[in-house]
């Protein structure tokens, strides 16, 4: 398991997001997800990407996005906008020039307006599981499905909704993309 070390830089909008480096070498940043995104690579029980990176000699750079993981979670503001300007203040607060981007499902909005706002500093992208829109990709996940029809009984049945979506946290992995 990978300690990272969180810091701690304000958006445009003063919003405080968490991130961390990890390993040495040419950088890769990770376009923060919809969930927190440094334990999830950074954790034994995480994705694992920090240390596949770090074993090919590259700098793994992960921040958590607004409203997760260790940054600011009271924001009302979550548009790709907002997003961006989180993803900026990371790479500047680096003094990154040029580097590799990665956005994985949620993350890949992110990244992709990042490339196109900021040519000159994106060396190489990768997105993985993309959607173009979000109803498309809620609609056509049966995880996500299940999860929404138990949210709408959540107010009446609050227990058993913690406990299900818990368990399905616990013991399953949810599928990137939408069946085809």
């Amino acid at each position: 398991m990978i300690e990272p070390r969180i810091q701690y830089v304000a958006s445009a909008d003063g919003v405080q997001i968490a991130y961390t480096t990890i390993g040495q070498g040419p950088p890769v940043v990770l376009a923060a997800n919809a969930w927190g995104d440094i334990a999830a690579n950074t954790s034994s029980r995480g994705f694992g990407m920090a240390q596949e990176l770090r074993d090919g000699g590259l700098e793994l750079v992960v921040y958590d996005g607004r409203g997760a993981g260790s940054s600011d979670r009271n924001v009302s503001d979550i548009s790709l906008a907002a997003r961006l300007a989180d993803l900026e203040a990371v790479v500047d607060k680096l003094a990154l020039e040029r580097f590799a981007l990665i956005g994985v499902v949620h993350g890949c909005s992110t990244a992709v307006a990042y490339a196109a706002k900021h040519p000159q500093r994106v060396t190489r992208m990768a997105v993985f599981a993309p959607y173009s829109r979000g109803s498309d990709y809620y609609s056509s996940t049966p995880v996500l499905r299940a999860i929404r029809t138990l949210s709408d009984m959540a107010e009446e049945h609050w227990e058993f909704f913690t406990l299900s979506l818990a368990n399905w946290m616990v013991n399953f992995q949810m599928p990137l993309s939408p069946e085809r």
